[in-house]
């Protein structure tokens, strides 16, 4: 029997780097055409800037909510709220996009969820981690909430057949980065790091 020697790649001397961000605003491409077109019913074509009503009336844009306890500041359009609870009680649709912590972990569970409006949807192309999956399902089938969009799972593949019987769940198969640019801004993130390393440059986004 041949022994095997692990090695850990910092003690090897290699550079272990992540691909971060790839294709940021496909989430929420993806989001924005798939909540109103699947589960409003609404004609929506997010490329050409078309969004229409089934009578065939355009939707009007509606306040843009954000909440971030790390930054006081926010894009063109957004209006920062001072704690969580604000965009619960005060959104029609409330969208995740944040990393899961220690912190974040499970931040979307049965109280939370109890404090959305009942016409309201939840859409998380973020990180599945973020929802607590049994109480999500609980409050869609109380009719707590109106729906969901979920890209993400808090357990993929367990989880999935749980929300795949509810007909106010759309789920998509944790796809919602991918569009032609992020292939490119990944592929381009991929190669420049490469060159960095083999420069002798620390590379961008390094993990060991």
């Amino acid at each position: 029997m041949k022994a095997v020697a692990k090695l850990h790649p910092t003690e090897a001397g290699i550079d272990v780097v992540d691909v971060v961000t790839p294709g940021i605003e496909a989430p929420t491409d993806v989001l924005v055409q798939v909540v109103i077109s699947g589960i409003s019913g609404s004609e929506v074509n997010i490329w050409k800037g078309t969004y229409r009503r089934p009578n065939g009336q355009p939707v009007e844009p509606g306040r843009i909510l954000g909440y971030d306890p790390y930054t006081g500041s926010a894009p063109p359009g957004v209006e920062l709220v001072g704690n969580l609870d604000d965009i619960l009680v005060s959104s029609d649709i409330v969208t995740l996009h944040l990393p899961v912590t220690a912190e974040t972990r499970g931040m979307i569970g049965a109280a939370q969820l109890s404090r959305m409006r009942s016409h309201a949807i939840l859409v998380n192309t973020s990180r599945g981690a973020l929802v607590r999956t049994e109480d999500l399902v609980r409050s869609l089938r109380d009719g707590a909430i109106a729906g969901a969009a979920l890209d993400v799972l808090e357990r993929e593949a367990l989880d999935a057949p749980a929300l795949a019987g509810l007909p106010n769940v759309i789920l998509t198969p944790h796809m919602a980065y991918y569009s032609e640019s992020s292939l490119r801004e990944s592929q381009r993130k991929a190669a420049s790091q490469i060159i960095k390393v083999l420069r002798g440059e620390p590379p961008d986004y390094p993990v060991n």
